[in-house]
C-alpha cells in the first residue's frame, strides 16, 4: 500500500494487474467488504486482469475502469475505411454545392 497523497492510499495487489484505489483510511471494513464482493462477483467471472482500476473510496459504491482493448488488424482495416467513406462523402457533398452556385 502507497500514499498517493497525505489523505489516500491505494494498494497494488500480489495477484492480477489493476490497482485499487482505496482513499483515506476511514470506514475502512466496509472498503474491504465492498472489495471483496467486486472480486467475487465480477472479477471471477472476467478475469484478474480485465480492470485498470478498482475504486472503493466512495460509500455505497465500487467504480471499476476496464483496461483499453488494443485494437485489432481487422478494426484498423475497417477504421481506414470508414475514414475513406467519410472524405469520398464530403467530396461528393463540396460537388453538388459546387454545383448549384
Amino acid at each position: 500500500m502507497k500514499a498517493v497523497s497525505a489523505r489516500t492510499f491505494e494498494m497494488v495487489p500480489a495477484l492480477g494487474n489493476h490497482i485499487i484505489e482505496f482513499g483515506d483510511g476511514n470506514d475502512y471494513e466496509k472498503k474491504f467488504r465492498r472489495l471483496l464482493a467486486f472480486y467475487q462477483q465480477v472479477l471471477s467471472k472476467t478475469g484478474m486482469d480485465t480492470y485498470e482500476k478498482i475504486n472503493v473510496q466512495f460509500a455505497g459504491e465500487v467504480i471499476g475502469i476496464k483496461k483499453e482493448k488494443p485494437l485489432s488488424k481487422a478494426d484498423s482495416v475497417q477504421a481506414v475505411k470508414n475514414v475513406l467513406k467519410m472524405i469520398d462523402e464530403s467530396e461528393k457533398q463540396a460537388m453538388q454545392v459546387d454545383s448549384t452556385e
